[in-house]
């Protein structure tokens, strides 16, 4: 029983510590290259989501244009952002439906948001 005891003591300090080392932060997206919305952006939403048949122009929900994209898009707030959470989501309203977007492309998105999502391109 004592070495069972020991035994469990030590996988559960063992697990305990490797949860607690792997705890991982995004990096500051202010200290990183500004985001242009033009050429960074708006291309992704274009080629991924503002296609005919799914969130082009005059569907409910139009992602090809600066206006219609900040209908879903909450300035600093990427967990606020509907469009963003449909791009990372893996199973529940997951767009697009088909393949994910790349992830350096959703990282972007990120980051634009996280910066503000201002339309015009920083200097």
């Amino acid at each position: 029983m004592k070495k069972e005891f020991i035994f469990y003591s030590v996988v559960i300090g063992f697990f305990s510590v490797i949860m607690y080392s792997c705890v991982h932060s995004l990096p500051n997206a202010n200290d990183m290259a500004p985001v242009c919305f033009t050429s960074d952006v708006l291309p992704i939403f274009q080629a991924n989501c503002g296609i005919a048949g799914c969130h082009s122009s005059g569907s409910d929900l139009d992602l090809t244009s600066y206006p219609s994209i900040m209908n879903s898009i909450t300035a600093y707030d990427p967990k606020n952002s509907p469009a963003y959470q449909a791009i990372i989501s893996k199973w529940v309203n997951a767009m697009p439906p088909d393949k994910a977007i790349p992830e350096n492309a959703r990282t972007i998105i990120r980051i634009w948001i996280e910066q503000g999502a201002k339309e015009n391109c920083p200097n």
